[in-house]
């Protein structure tokens, strides 16, 4: 057998061949996929290229780890509603589950920032605002009639009766606008 430092020896071929690892070239011996080292003297750089064919050609890509690990998407978090994301595997790994935790709870350190920040808001506080705006609308728009209908009876020139009903809807809109949103910080 060569010498450490020899250009032959099973180190220094291992690293010329696609950086293969000693153990790697031991097996791809043992297994057929490379041609074994030759006793004796023999031309490295002719060896080396043989042994570059035979295993590219008898190795599979997609069973090696660096092609396993190029195929894996890029790690982003689960969004709601995301079946893929919420279906639960029986096997589903350590580092898997732990990434999830992580996503979550950034997430949710996020949405606590901009809660904070006031770009967030319950969306009850908001329904119930808007549910008062539109009841207050109601209930004063219904109220023109009734106030109105003497008056406008009463009155024979048109320009003057639109006038009444427009000042009117003017009032309810004043009002509407002095609506007061409720408090969005808690």
């Amino acid at each position: 057998m060569a010498r450490p430092n020899d250009p032959r020896s099973l180190t220094a071929l291992a690293k010329r061949i696609d950086g293969l690892s000693n153990n790697g070239l031991k097996k791809a011996i043992t297994d057929g996929r490379c041609p074994p080292i030759p006793e004796g003297a023999f031309d490295v750089d002719d060896y080396v290229q043989r042994a570059r064919r035979e295993i590219k050609a008898s190795t599979r890509p997609a069973l090696s780890r660096a092609a396993r690990m190029q195929q894996q998407q890029p790690a982003r978090p689960p969004e709601p509603g995301d079946e893929e994301a919420e279906s639960v595997e029986g096997d589903l790994s350590l580092a898997e589950a732990s990434r999830r935790l992580e996503w979550a709870k950034a997430r949710e350190k996020e949405l606590k920032v901009e809660e904070q920040k006031g770009k967030l808001v319950d969306t009850a506080l908001i329904n119930n605002w808007v549910a008062g705006m539109i009841i207050t609308a109601r209930d004063e728009l219904a109220r023109i009639g009734p106030e109105l209908r003497e008056r406008l009876a009463n009155e024979l020139d048109p320009i003057v009766c639109e006038k009444m009903v427009t000042d009117r809807i003017s009032q309810v809109l004043q009002k509407l606008r002095q609506f007061e949103p409720p408090s969005l910080m808690a």
